[in-house]
């Protein structure tokens, strides 16, 4: 496992760097953060990203943001920060595993281990949203196509759809792309 640990106390961050790799066959790279981070996981593509800060500074905040949108990975908080507010910024930065107080030697690897099945879970979930987002929305471009052959060619539903599927066959294409190029040749476009 590759984890980047990010902490300005150069101390503090030698000594966690010793723990987890006592806790297993870890390769630690140690970072300050700052708002350069999002450069460092994408050069680096970590496994997980472990913050171990006493009060995070603005700038790791904003590089986690980066890291979340630009190479998003696991993310894991460690701090004395408890403020309510602070929590829910941490989480919108990309945090998906915020841990209070000192590190214990042998929480390490299972607080490692829930953050990528945690982070693992949520980009599934992403990715069938996403794709469940763009098959409403071609079905709403062929439904759109359809009701336009329906008018314009005094077709039924089902004789419109048809039309759709053999052209887009006989083009080999998408259903959803034949109808686009429809609505797109009739002038109306959403």
């Amino acid at each position: 496992m590759t984890i980047l640990l990010v902490d300005a106390n150069g101390r503090r961050a030698a000594e966690l760097a010793r723990l987890i790799a006592s806790a297993g066959d870890h390769r630690v790279y140690r970072s300050a953060g700052g708002a350069g981070l999002a450069d460092e996981v994408l050069a680096l593509k970590p496994s997980v990203v472990l913050v171990d800060m006493s009060l995070p500074d603005r700038d790791t905040l904003e590089g986690l943001r980066q890291v979340s949108s630009r190479s998003p990975c696991p993310v894991v908080l460690m701090t004395e920060e408890t403020a309510d507010d602070f929590v829910e910024e941490a989480i919108q930065a990309g945090v998906c595993s915020y841990h209070v107080g000192g590190v214990d030697p042998m929480a390490i690897r299972p607080i490692l281990a829930a953050a990528i099945a945690l982070f693992a879970r949520h980009q599934r979930a992403t990715k069938e949203r996403d794709a469940s987002l763009a098959q409403l929305e071609e079905r709403r471009i062929i439904d759109r196509a359809k009701t336009l052959l329906m008018r314009s060619s005094r077709m039924s539903e089902p004789e419109a759809y048809r039309w759709l599927r053999s052209r887009a066959m006989r083009e080999s294409r998408k259903l959803a792309d034949v109808a686009a190029d429809l609505i797109a040749k009739s002038g109306d476009a959403p």
